[in-house]
């Protein structure tokens, strides 16, 4: 668990995303998921947060496979 009396270069490896949560006060209960370097972004360890129409739809799933995303 990173603390903010960590130095600059542990910051550093945090991975931060558009959806970070920070309580300011209190715990939040969350869990901090270290990998190896380069491996954050494989398939194998994402998953899906939604099921928002304009992610399921059959047109933007083509897209995504022949854009290989």
């Amino acid at each position: 668990m990173i603390t903010w009396e960590d130095s600059e270069a542990d910051w550093f490896k945090v991975l931060w995303s558009y959806e970070s949560k920070i309580e300011v006060f209190g715990a939040d209960h969350t869990w901090g998921i270290w990998r190896e370097d380069g491996t954050a972004n494989d398939p194998k360890n994402t998953i899906p947060t939604d099921n928002d129409p304009k992610h399921t739809a059959k047109k933007t799933k083509a897209w995504f496979k022949r854009e290989k995303i």
